[in-house]
């Protein structure tokens, strides 16, 4: 199941190099997201690959177990990152 955050972020990525181009041109704005690539909050640094492709980081975490949770919102720790090139990998791979 896809999630809204994705959309939430494209829509706002586009919006802002949109601002920054001054202008809606779907060329336009592409060309400022590759060059000016976005910053999200959720998905920290992304990059725009050049058959349109975005990829970022990807953060596994684990659930913690009952009794090593400390405070209130203290139930993942983090288990690795996993470099946006690796968890996005552009060869071989299709699409749906």
């Amino acid at each position: 199941m896809r999630s809204p955050c994705y959309d939430y972020a494209a829509v706002l990525s586009f919006v802002q190099a949109a601002k920054r181009v001054d202008d809606i041109d779907a060329e336009k704005v592409i060309g400022e997201l590759r060059r000016a690539p976005p910053q999200h909050s959720l998905f920290g640094k992304v990059t725009i690959n050049q058959d349109g492709a975005v990829a970022y980081d990807l953060t596994v975490y684990r659930v913690k177990a009952p009794a090593d949770i400390r405070q209130r919102w203290d139930y993942l720790s983090k288990v690795q990152t996993i470099p946006a090139a690796e968890a996005f990998p552009s060869h071989g791979c299709s699409r749906p």
